[in-house]
């Protein structure tokens, strides 16, 4: 049965499928490649293999790095709300390394099965701009996350005064500029020489 993300890696053409491998980050990217009935079912079989225990792996090694270092942070008096924020960013962190790691040995495996196959310019994961404009779906919802957190945190003390409070205000202020900045760029890069009415073009969010 082939799952949602294996779904995506593959588009039907005339001359068989596109197939790129789905990145783990947008820092990442991946060659697309055409392939046939044959190869796809091929790169399926690699893809599928171990992808259960890869998920166990990510998983252990969330509690394994993240446990240590919050119980560690309790000794210490480290404040709830810090130690909540620091266990996401480690837990993101790990995430991303053992997906990078995953991925780093999947396409190792998928270079015989690839080698000398014809290219695709078309991009069914294109990169993304780490800088560039966020989506309005996810600036909201990290406005939204980080303000509840703000508002949490500054219930018992208020910001400048603890150090919780203080790093989720920053958090806000760093996400709201984030989304202004790329508001901005979105709305400069929306006007394009020849159009016929700049002013009325809609900001393009990628």
């Amino acid at each position: 049965m082939t799952t949602l993300f294996e779904s995506r890696m593959f588009k039907s053409v005339p001359s068989g499928y596109i197939f790129q491998a789905r990145p783990p980050t947008i820092f990442h990217s991946a060659p697309a490649y055409v392939v046939n009935e044959g190869q796809k079912a091929q790169i399926l079989a690699i893809v599928r293999a171990g992808s259960r225990l890869w998920t166990i792996i990510a998983l252990l090694a969330c509690i394994a790095v993240a446990v240590p270092v919050l119980l560690v942070m309790g000794q210490f008096g480290v404040p709830g709300i810090v130690r909540f924020g620091a266990g996401i960013f480690i837990v993101s962190a790990v995430i991303i390394a053992v997906n990078s790691l995953h991925f780093y040995l999947r396409q190792r495996r998928l270079e015989p099965v690839l080698a000398g196959l014809p290219r695709s310019n078309e991009r069914l994961f294109p990169q993304s701009d780490p800088y560039g404009a966020p989506s309005p779906r996810w600036g909201l919802i990290w406005c939204t996350g980080t303000g509840i957190m703000l508002g949490y945190a500054s219930a018992e003390h208020l910001p400048l005064t603890d150090p919780g409070s203080t790093l989720w205000l920053t958090i806000v202020i760093g996400t709201l500029a984030w989304c202004m900045v790329g508001v901005s760029r979105a709305e400069h890069n929306a006007i394009k020489p020849g159009s016929a009415d700049p002013k009325n073009s809609p900001p393009q969010f990628r």
